[in-house]
């Protein structure tokens, strides 16, 4: 059962990572986006709209990361025999 959901888990990490591929231009668009935070004049609904942005992407790669760390820790978890 354990080696099923490591599986699963594997499945939802990859799907995370082709949507990262697919957004790749919305991605760096953010990373650019934050550096006009400390260059330019912006007004407060852009910066919040710049932090959203991040806080998604952070959340993005945080759910790749620990997909394929319980993933791969499950998987290989060996069963206990009784």
């Amino acid at each position: 059962m354990n080696k099923f959901f490591g599986i699963i888990l594997y499945i939802i990490g990859s799907l995370f990572i082709l949507a990262f591929i697919g957004q790749l231009t919305k991605f760096l668009g953010a990373i650019v986006g934050l550096t006009k935070i400390f260059s330019s004049d912006v007004d407060s609904s852009q910066i919040g709209y710049l932090f959203g942005m991040l806080l998604y992407w952070i959340l993005h790669f945080a759910v790749i990361y620990f997909a394929f760390k319980y993933g791969t820790k499950l998987f290989k978890k060996k069963q206990k025999q009784s």
